[in-house]
């Protein structure tokens, strides 16, 4: 299993900092999901995470971030729902059901359930699968 976080849809003091010390603490992958922001804000995020760790960094928004600072891959959302042309790298994206983790999953090299627990950084969005069903 992976260690995988998301970050706070808003930027938090010292992030990169916090994250560049998950990354020596033994963080597999960062999703840099950043919605209200613009790319200048993102890339000083980026600009100020250790460059040894930014093949570990999905992005959600900006994919042209991807090849500028050598990230390692990007995800899918409703934004964005297909990769560029000719794209290479860690390519994910969100499942809301088990159904679309069985018929999409062979397509990516993994994918998130969405929402697990009800959402702290979506206002309003629930979690769509049940006790059974995460046991499953």
């Amino acid at each position: 299993m992976k260690l995988i976080i998301i970050t706070s849809p808003d930027f938090i003091p010292d992030e990169a900092r916090i994250v560049t010390e998950l990354f020596k603490a033994g963080l597999d992958l960062l999703h840099v999901r950043k919605p209200d922001a613009d790319v200048h804000a993102v890339e000083n995020l980026l600009q100020g995470i250790a460059p040894e760790y930014r093949t570990r960094i999905v992005i959600h928004d900006f994919f042209s971030l991807k090849d500028k600072y050598l990230l390692g891959g990007i995800h899918l959302n409703s934004r964005h729902p297909e990769a560029p042309a000719n794209y290479e790298g860690i390519l994910s994206r969100a499942c809301h059901s088990l159904e679309e983790v069985e018929t999409t999953v062979s397509r990516f090299n993994y994918v998130l359930m969405s929402p697990v627990y009800d959402s702290i950084s979506k206002q309003g969005y629930r979690s769509g699968y049940s006790k059974d069903e995460l046991k499953q």
